[in-house]
């Protein structure tokens, strides 16, 4: 089956269209530089085209998007035709003036319906590595917007500028936020864990075995593991003694001797601006909009690539961030609790190369002056 793509002439396009729009990949990692830009580009209303079931189609309306699903595929192309139909009956329906993409296979049908309308098309690029689809894409964007110096070499389009991953300007307040807030006080150092919005089962396991080290030491623990580990890890927890363990719907709370928290556990959060800024150190996943938050909050992060990443692009993300962030990075093939602990305890290096804080303010000027030269 051929696929053919029209381009109507662009001046009949401009009188008919009035609206931004956004498209990203299911995951967390693609919903939330999105959600930033849209934060910012706030003068203007807009669309969010995304997955039927996926992360984005639950947590895009969270912060008060319209969201619309098409179908999605990476591998029928009968599914991506249909999602490329479905694509372009909501960009004309919504009167679309140019569209916004961060990645991902679902984005490739929305991005070529755009495509045959002439719309402005601006795609943002979170890793080190770029995704096959930003890759393949690019010829069709009027710009292309970078995290890492290091990705251009892997564009042949020119048509590129490093912005820096954007960050969001406003983090929801969820349940968890509401419950941590009331039972904890920081009172002891603290360290972040979590494996970013899909969790990660090896950093949960190795953080319940050790997990008498922070009930007996002078250090406090918040895991986030991820919804889907979250039951697992709490059946875990329950073979402690009662006395020490709070199981709460928002969580779990895991106390010593004297009564204090020392462990949070908890199986999502969404208000992460609080967390960073309340907590001395974070291991997590080297996924690309986790490390934008970690250099914007600038916070002393211990890294464990995801070994089974595309293109092992994890890997390439630490020690990117590395150039810039207080972090350091430890293979999953070599992590063990005592490397950990002796990472977080020896010195963070001091001096790095600049990093684009502003990058959602950037990413936003640069679609406006370019909608500003289309209309002129």
């Amino acid at each position: 089956m051929v696929l053919f793509l029209t381009f109507p002439e662009k001046k009949s396009v401009k009188k008919q269209l009035s609206k931004r729009a956004y498209t990203c990949g299911g995951t967390g990692g693609h919903v939330y530089p999105i959600i930033a830009v849209a934060q910012e580009l706030s003068d203007t209303e807009c669309i969010f085209i995304g997955s039927e079931n996926r992360e984005d189609s639950h947590i895009i309306p969270r912060y008060g998007y319209h969201f619309k699903s098409i179908t999605a595929s990476n591998k029928s192309i009968f599914k991506i035709i249909t999602g490329f139909c479905q694509a372009r009956k909501i960009l004309k329906q919504e009167k679309v003036t140019c569209l916004i993409s961060s990645g991902g296979y679902l984005t490739l049908p929305v991005v070529l319906a755009a495509a045959t309308y002439r719309l402005p098309i601006f795609l943002l690029e979170q890793n080190v590595i770029p995704g096959r689809v930003n890759r393949a894409l690019s010829y069709l964007a009027t710009l292309t917007c970078l995290t890492f110096e290091e990705s251009r070499s892997f564009f042949k389009t020119q048509k590129l500028i490093v912005t820096g991953n954007p960050v969001r300007k406003i983090f929801l307040e969820d349940p968890q936020f509401k419950w941590i807030k009331e039972i904890w006080r920081p009172q002891f150092p603290t360290l972040l864990v979590f494996g970013g919005s899909q969790g990660a089962k090896s950093l949960n396991t190795l953080f319940f075995e050790h997990h008498a080290h922070f009930v007996n030491s002078q250090m406090c623990l918040i895991h986030i593991t991820g919804k889907n580990e979250f039951d697992g890890i709490k059946n875990q927890y329950k073979k402690i003694p009662k006395s020490q363990i709070n199981i709460m719907p928002e969580g779990c709370l895991i106390k010593n001797s004297k009564g204090d928290i020392k462990i949070i556990l908890m199986p999502y959060f969404e208000k992460m601006d609080w967390l960073y800024e309340n907590v001395t150190w974070v291991v997590s996943r080297a996924g690309a909009t986790t490390l934008a938050e970690l250099l914007y909050f600038n916070k002393k992060a211990i890294l464990i690539p995801y070994p089974l990443a595309k293109d092992n692009h994890q890997v390439s993300n630490a020690q990117a961030f590395i150039k810039q962030g207080q972090g350091k990075w430890i293979p999953e093939s070599m992590l063990t609790f005592e490397r950990i602990i002796q990472s977080i305890e020896s010195p963070f290096p001091t001096e790095k190369e600049p990093f684009h804080k502003n990058a959602r303010e950037c990413i936003a000027n640069l679609i406006k002056e370019d909608l500003l030269c289309t209309h002129k």
